[in-house]
């Protein structure tokens, strides 16, 4: 949901709402040299922090820590809980988000002391958001509802709205819709209160309800509820300000497209999401281009028009490559800069530890000056030798202290580059699957048909275990109990002809790639194989499906209560069947088939590697 983050800036930084000018900032600096330590100096202080963070992060960190020096000195309780805000603040723009949690929580505890119902809240908010940026939904869910509980102290009813937006965000990252969709209505009514209305500018008030209106139908074009994301997305287009926002706007015309696509009105929708393809590019807004490309590419498949449905999903992948070979290039760049760092600080270091030495030398030469010629060649000596001691050790740690960080840059160099490769495979099977969904769509024999759907289906099965890779720190296990649910889902929802009363208990065990690519094409033919010929004339149909980690062995498990394997023998020759014996071969296991009240597969497989959660 793309506005989510947009959200959170305006409650991240409530302060931060009118940029000055690059002169007028000039006269602000010049303004506080004159002013002595007050109320003004802290205000002049917080005004010039809101104006630099952006564009100079470290800039507004020297200008917070000057706002904490002078609380602490002046002992102004409220200031110095202040500071510790405006410090976690532009640790965040900085983009260094523990040291920004660090100061929030020292900023809370004073807010405490003070009972500061309405910025104890507030910073809970701002924790969540660091959270949110680094991708761990749960604690950012958990920050936010702790904030909610503060805000609902207050009677400050935007704030309360805000929040609830905040929450209904988080339970969408994590696909809980009907949780996400409640929350964000719960936000629109209490923004519809007459007493909101009346607090608010108009234009603000307007842009605010549009976002929500935004995220509502956004929320419900993922349920697949296309009526209804309709209704909210006109409701949005027809406010008077509606384009005030222009990202907002385009975010709208982009749902506003994909549900007219889905309701077939296909001349309102191509309209739409290329005016949203326009407006994108000109803010140069990549991350909603993609959207767009995605959403032109359905459009035009809906329509048949395959040639222009595969070039607009080809500009899609070009521009998701390229923005995540940005983002790597990027990380690299930091981790060299912060080695460079590091090596400047060690060098310092070893500096000034020779400048220390150097003077302790010459201190006992003054004292011992007098002392005999005896004494003085001996110390001489002595010194001479545990400097070249010193030095050859020094030398040594400094030398195998480079040579450590060399391996553990390239160590991350490679992991980098392996991951993309894992990237660019997951791409390019998710190609070849859009190019079999095209093409079947062609087909008019039945057989072909389900050829392609069964290759798509083998393809979209290797692809998930590459995006598992590429998307967590092991790039060589991957856990099977989420992939099997992640494919489960994927299979069930691709042959869904009717409700499928489906069961899985999967142990919590890391499997390596050689090993899950082909127990996962063996699950993906069991599971296809079922749903096709299984249930002819059931009223109930079911599947069960157990992945056991045993003592030396694992034992996979896929149960139906179908018609039975005897009453479709000519499929168990099928070349589905085939790849199943093939792969088991190939995992060196073992598989048994039984029929009683339907059909029975398990698979006695050698354990090889295995690594419990």
């Amino acid at each position: 949901m793309l506005f989510f983050l947009r959200t959170l800036l305006f409650l991240l930084f409530p302060l931060f709402l009118f940029a000055q000018s690059d002169s007028r900032i000039d006269s602000l600096y010049q303004e506080l040299e004159l002013i002595e330590v007050d109320s003004l100096h802290f205000e002049l202080l917080n005004t010039l922090i809101a104006n630099v963070v952006w564009d100079n992060p470290k800039e507004g960190v020297r200008l917070a820590e000057r706002f904490d020096s002078l609380a602490n000195v002046k002992q102004l309780i409220e200031k110095q809980a202040h500071a510790q805000k405006l410090l976690g603040i532009c640790y965040h723009v900085k983009d260094d988000y523990d040291e920004s949690i660090n100061h929030y929580l020292q900023s809370i505890k004073v807010y405490e002391q003070l009972r500061d119902t309405f910025n104890i809240g507030m910073i809970y908010n701002n924790i969540g958001a660091s959270y949110d940026v680094q991708g761990n939904h749960e604690k950012s869910l958990s920050f936010f509802q702790k904030a909610k509980i503060y805000f609902d102290q207050t009677d400050d009813i935007e704030w309360q709205s805000l929040i609830l937006q905040n929450i209904a965000t988080q339970y969408g990252h994590q696909d809980q819709n009907e949780l996400s969709l409640a929350n964000h209505q719960k936000a629109l009514a209490l923004y519809e209160k007459q007493e909101a209305q009346a607090d608010a500018f108009t234009d603000l008030y307007e842009a605010r309800i549009s976002i929500i209106l935004t995220n509502i139908a956004d929320v419900l074009l993922h349920m697949e509820r296309w009526e209804e994301a309709l209704l909210y997305s006109e409701r949005a287009l027809s406010l008077p300000n509606k384009t005030t926002d222009q990202q907002n706007y385009a975010q709208l015309l982009n749902i506003a497209g994909k549900a007219h696509t889905v309701t077939k009105q296909y001349g309102l929708a191509e309209e739409e999401l290329l005016t949203s393809l326009y407006i994108n590019r000109s803010l140069n807004k990549r991350s909603g281009v993609q959207h767009n490309l995605e959403r032109l590419s359905e459009h035009y498949e809906a329509r048949g028009r395959t040639n222009q449905a595969l070039q607009y999903l080809q500009e899609m992948v070009e521009l998701k490559d390229s923005i995540h070979r940005e983002q790597i290039s990027a990380k690299n760049a930091e981790l060299i800069e912060r080695y460079e760092s590091e090596k400047k600080e060690q060098e310092i270091a070893r500096l000034e530890a020779e400048s220390q030495l150097a003077s302790l030398r010459l201190a006992k030469v003054q004292q011992q000056r007098f002392a005999s010629l005896l004494g003085v060649l001996a110390l001489v000596i002595i010194v001479g030798l545990l400097l070249y001691l010193w030095r050859t050790k020094s030398n040594q740690n400094e030398m195998l202290s480079e040579k450590n960080q060399i391996i553990e840059q390239s160590l991350k160099e490679k992991e980098s580059l392996l991951k993309e490769i894992h990237h660019r495979v997951k791409n390019n099977l998710q190609v070849i699957s859009s190019l079999l969904s095209l093409q079947e769509r062609r087909l008019n024999e039945p057989e072909s048909k389900a050829a392609f759907k069964a290759s798509q289906s083998r393809v979209k099965s290797m692809a998930l275990i590459h995006q598992n890779l590429y998307q967590h720190d092991d790039l060589s296990r991957i856990n099977v109990r989420s992939y099997f649910k992640a494919l489960s889902e994927q299979i069930i929802q691709a042959y869904r002809t009717k409700t499928i009363d489906f069961q899985m208990s999967v142990d919590e065990v890391d499997i390596d790639i050689d090993t899950l690519i082909p127990l996962g094409l063996i699950v993906n033919e069991l599971l296809c194989n079922a749903l096709k010929h299984a249930f002819v004339d059931i009223e109930q149909p079911s599947i069960e499906m157990n992945f056991e980690q045993q003592q030396q062995h694992w034992k996979l498990t896929v149960r139906d209560n179908g018609t039975g394997i005897t009453k479709v023998s000519q499929q168990s020759t099928s070349f589905g069947m085939k790849l199943i014996d093939i792969f088991a071969r190939k995992l060196q296991s073992t598989l048994y088939i039984t029929h009683h009240d339907g059909t029975q597969f398990q698979l006695i497989i050698p354990q090889v590697q295995a690594v419990a959660s």
